[in-house]
């Protein structure tokens, strides 16, 4: 099954407003026919105006969304047929962006794009809460509470764009251990440990520059096997490595990894 999700990024059009987007298509995909693939379903999203990103978490027959206005828990007991199990509301989030659930399936972070990427939302401070990655605690799947949010620790010039866009989880050895890869734009590559979600603290980062000396935007980081890959506006795709992240520390996939899908396929 491919949960495909949509969502209005102008203003009402005589053949698309926003009331067409609050639902995602469920594709049923035969996969000894791919070809006969077909929509089987069209589960509203209501009252969000549409979806930006979901994780899917197969083992513990859930979904986490972030759908722009709020961000949803999914039961996918029956994968054709998701219903909305849970609603986050937060008047601080300024776009529910990405979604991700840390390895032990306690921790859901979030994203938020302020401004949809136009803006610098980076004021260097931890208590700032614009364009911040916030932690919540998904123990009762139908009652997430926040415990905190991570703020990026620096302040871009005022002319950038800076605000927490797409991301990853590594797959730590030690399950109490939670560490983040988000991507700021032009605020660079961000390691977060929010083992403790309410006083995460940064443990690396990285900001790219073109050769005229501008920041290089990054759009998303998620970890393999090891290394960060970054992809970049740029049209660069740099790799890294952290102290702390690789085949000592961390677990490694046997096969690929889809970072929107929870399966835990390690060594």
């Amino acid at each position: 099954y491919i949960y495909v999700q949509s969502y209005p990024l102008g203003a009402p059009a005589p053949k698309c407003n926003p009331a067409s987007h609050n639902k995602i298509s469920v594709i049923k995909v035969p996969l000894d026919d791919p070809a006969s693939a077909e929509v089987v379903s069209t589960p509203s999203v209501a009252p969000a105006i549409g979806c930006h990103d979901v994780t899917v978490v197969p083992p513990k027959h859930i979904a986490v969304a972030a759908c722009i206005s709020e961000s949803q828990v999914w039961d996918i007991k029956d994968p054709a047929n998701p219903t909305v199990l849970a609603h986050i509301y937060n008047p601080e989030i300024n776009i529910h962006h990405s979604s991700q659930l840390t390895w032990d399936g306690k921790i859901l972070a979030l994203g938020d794009e302020a401004g949809g990427g136009g803006a610098n939302a980076c004021a260097g401070q931890q208590d700032t809460t614009t364009g911040a990655m916030w932690f919540y605690d998904l123990t009762d799947p139908s009652n997430p509470q926040q415990v905190g949010h991570y703020a990026l620790p620096r302040t871009p010039a005022p002319e950038e764009v800076c605000t927490t866009h797409n991301f990853d989880i590594i797959p730590m050895n030690d399950p109490k251990k939670y560490i983040a890869t988000p991507a700021y734009y032009d605020g660079g590559l961000s390691v977060v440990d929010f083992s403790d979600p309410a006083a995460p603290k940064e443990l690396a980062y990285y900001v790219p520059e073109l050769e005229d000396g501008t920041p290089a935007t990054m759009w998303s980081v998620y970890w393999y096997n090891g290394r960060l890959y970054e992809n970049g506006e740029d049209g660069n795709l740099r790799v890294f490595e952290v102290d702390g992240t690789g085949a000592a520390d961390t677990q490694y996939f046997k096969g690929r990894l889809n970072p929107q899908v929870w399966l835990p396929t390690f060594k």
